[in-house]
């Protein structure tokens, strides 16, 4: 799984607890390969198509069903409320952060359809309704909002649909007779301080390294001490074959990860919590950083009017804009899109150069999710501010590479009217009038001090990881030497347990050989 370790800590984390449960099942079933079907499995990452399970399960034959198209291999499109398999067709049927998605009134047909086709068991795995979770997605999709300029359109979903309720699953699965475990998974207030960390760190210019470093982070150190509770969402192994040894092997599972006082993996997890509790100051010092005074984005170039559309913005086509900019510290560029009211796949990639035709290295490039925008709304693209804006031309485009006509955005244009500072282009064409857009920059006394601002949150980031890298180092010794006592401490059991054998025995020897004696007295005359 080393390879898997760069992905967003949520994915990682859902598809780590599969896998760690599907080695159970394969024991527990005396199989080699499990056949596992995946419903609702589909990813997309920064624009590519991914399908997470089968890398977590290079052994099993995974495949993977969803709503959107997808040419991958082992992938399938269909709907979960009507899976098109005949009855036990798979020995594992899989339903990761899925059942939220599902309206309400839908939610029975979908499990009756993942118990239907599953032949010995089911993992369900979504979040729950809980007044704590609510808060924890409030928080989260309030922060998105404010500091990303946009809705969390997961979220967004799960407030539409309701969360659904533990109260419900549980009546489902004991009417139907089926036995079940459930575990947290997700520690609640540690899910939270990462999804806002994250798309903290997405909000700063060319930041997608340091992004990756988060995750990566949270994927090695957290994972084992995040399976407790209050948790973000639940883990349903449910059983069509009843009690059965892989359950038990399930819990004990959990009961590793969660040790209880006094326990043999106590002090491990002890140390461990060292190591998070550093990495936990690292992570907050970064919003404390972001936290100081920054200055105010002024507009400069504002074409806002325009009622025409260039159409679908699919490929090959990619749109383009030059503008001559007379702010210095360009630092940001808004397009008005429109999403048709259903594009939702792939991303609005902007790539900025410097001069009035696109030619050399772009000075910027930023993609933002389209599942991310809002249709007749601004789409934002932010960028490390450029000193020597004032008065010099640039040029940006727009494409998208995954989009595909029927479910694409496009953006606003003024078709007709004449713009002096700019010049429309589609393919390197030249055309009348402009899109509609706008573009912001820095006063000229805090552009200086935005770049520094950066550096030092970039500075900060630095030295904290060699010091947390460092602390780990400090960690491993600390365990190796608890590793050493502890096995010092079993050998001196394992001598005293000889010893008491040994004096056991030798006890019972004597006493064989101890005949007693009578010892009568005459009676005195």
């Amino acid at each position: 799984m080393n390879n898997l370790i760069d992905l967003p800590f949520d994915q990682y984390q859902r598809y780590r607890i599969i896998a760690e449960i599907a080695a159970c099942l394969r024991q527990g079933l005396g199989l080699a390969r499990l056949r596992v079907l995946d419903v609702g499995g589909y990813s997309r990452f920064y624009g590519q198509e991914r399908l997470v399970l089968p890398e977590f399960l290079p052994q099993d034959d995974v495949l993977v069903l969803d709503l959107p198209s997808c040419a991958l291999p082992g992938y399938l499109q269909g709907n979960g409320q009507t899976l098109p398999f005949t009855d036990g067709s798979f020995d594992v049927v899989v339903s990761c952060d899925t059942l939220e998605h599902v309206a309400a009134d839908e939610r029975q047909a979908f499990l009756s359809e993942l118990t239907r086709v599953a032949n010995a068991y089911v993992l369900l795995i979504a979040p729950f309704d809980s007044e704590e979770t609510r808060l924890a997605e409030e928080i989260f999709f309030q922060f998105h909002m404010k500091k990303l300029g946009g809705v969390q359109t997961a979220l967004l979903e799960h407030l539409a649909n309701g969360l659904p309720r533990q109260e419900e699953v549980e009546e489902f699965l004991a009417k139907r007779g089926l036995v079940y475990r459930v575990f947290p998974s997700g520690y609640l207030y540690r899910w939270l301080l990462m999804m806002v960390l994250k798309h903290y760190v997405l909000s700063l210019p060319d930041a997608l390294a340091l992004h990756a470093r988060v995750d990566r982070l949270y994927n090695r150190h957290f994972f084992p001490d995040d399976q407790r509770a209050p948790s973000y969402r639940h883990v349903y192994v449910i059983s069509k074959q009843g009690e059965t040894t892989a359950l038990a092997q399930i819990a004990e599972l959990w009961a590793a990860w969660n040790p209880g006082e006094g326990s043999p993996g106590e002090g491990s997890r002890t140390f461990a919590r060292v190591g998070q509790i550093a990495t936990l100051q690292l992570l907050t010092s970064l919003l404390v950083l972001e936290g100081q005074p920054g200055s105010a984005e002024r507009l400069d170039v504002a074409r806002e009017v325009g009622q025409g559309i260039v159409g679908e913005i699919v490929p090959p086509r990619v749109i383009g804009q030059s503008f001559l900019c007379r702010q210095p510290n360009l630092c940001r560029l808004d397009v008005l899109v429109s999403t048709y009211g259903r594009a939702r796949q792939g991303e609005l990639v902007f790539h900025l150069w410097e001069g009035e035709v696109a030619t050399g290295p772009a000075v910027a490039t930023v993609a933002v999710p389209i599942a991310a925008l809002q249709s007749e709304r601004w789409c934002t693209f932010r960028f490390r501010p450029l000193a020597a804006s004032a008065g010099r031309w640039f040029h940006f485009t727009l494409e998208a590479p995954a989009s595909h006509p029927g479910d694409a955005v496009t953006v606003y244009c003024d078709q007709v009217g004449s713009y002096a500072d700019g010049t429309r282009f589609e393919d390197g064409q030249q055309l009348p009038g402009s899109l509609v857009f706008r573009t912001y920059g820095l006063p000229p006394d805090s552009g200086e001090a935005e770049r520094r601002r950066l550096q030092e949150l970039e500075a900060a980031w630095q030295a904290q990881w060699l010091q947390l890298q460092a602390r780990e180092d400090e960690l491993a010794d600390l365990q190796g030497q608890l590793a050493a006592a502890q096995a010092e401490i079993e050998n001196l059991r394992r001598r005293l347990d000889g010893f008491e054998a040994s004096w056991y025995g030798r006890l019972l020897q004597a006493l064989g050989q101890y005949e007693p004696r009578l010892v009568t007295k005459t009676p005195k005359a």
